[in-house]
Order: C-alpha cells, then sequence, then structure tokens
C-alpha cells in the first residue's frame, strides 16, 4: 500500500548528538525517493518527548493516541501514532534539509563513510 513504518533507537551515552535526526531524513528521503512511497509513519512510546519533538520538527503529523499499548518494564505505556505525506515531504524537505545538523563527534574515518544529505 506503499507505505512504511520507520523506528529508531539510540542508546543513551548518544542521545542528543543528532544520529536519529540523521538517519531518519535519511530513510525519508529514500522512502519517498527511491521506493515512492505514499506516507512513513511511525510511533513514539509516551513519554518520549525527544522522539516526538524529532518527528514533529521532520514534519510528521500526530494522528492519535493508543492507550495502553506497550508493557515496558512492568507498566503499561501508551502510544503515541505520527505519519508524513509525500506531499508534505516535498513541500518541507528543502527546509529540513537545510537546516541538518551533522552529529558533533561524527568522524569519516578508515572504513567508514561520512554519508551528507544533499537538497536534490
Amino acid at each position: 500500500n506503499c507505505s512504511a513504518e520507520v523506528g529508531y533507537w539510540v542508546s543513551q551515552r548518544h542521545w542528543r548528538r543528532g544520529y536519529a535526526r540523521e538517519a531518519l531524513l535519511l530513510i525519508m528521503q529514500f522512502g519517498f525517493g527511491s521506493l515512492g512511497l505514499e506516507r512513513i509513519y511511525a510511533r513514539v512510546m509516551h513519554p518520549n518527548r525527544a522522539s516526538a519533538a524529532l518527528l514533529g520538527q521532520a514534519g510528521f503529523t500526530c494522528e492519535g493516541r493508543l492507550r495502553r499499548e506497550t508493557f515496558r518494564h512492568g507498566r503499561w505505556y501508551d502510544d503515541l501514532r505520527y505519519s508524513i505525506l509525500r506531499r508534505e515531504w516535498q513541500r518541507s524537505r528543502r527546509i529540513l534539509l537545510s537546516t541538518r545538523i551533522a552529529p558533533r563527534t561524527a568522524r569519516a574515518g578508515p572504513g567508514r563513510a561520512q554519508h551528507r544529505l544533499s537538497p536534490s
């Protein structure tokens, strides 16, 4: 049905370095560009404010809340559902790509490529 789910998990010691943002933008560019998707969706376990904020900054819309959807660490959590459509990505991608922040500590070393997005 031309849609796909995106998810990301980042080790706490690597939070706030831009890795999830970089990965999300690459996935969106690949999904809407190379794969021709119409919709990309994601879910966030409430209260993960950083992940919800990232999706909002990337142009995703919160579509709703599934109450007591995830059981983790001995308790129930709500899931928030987000999505972005191709037309929304086409409108916002140049802005998103031009304001992209490269991770502070990312370095290309031997055998490691450093990828950059282009607003093409």
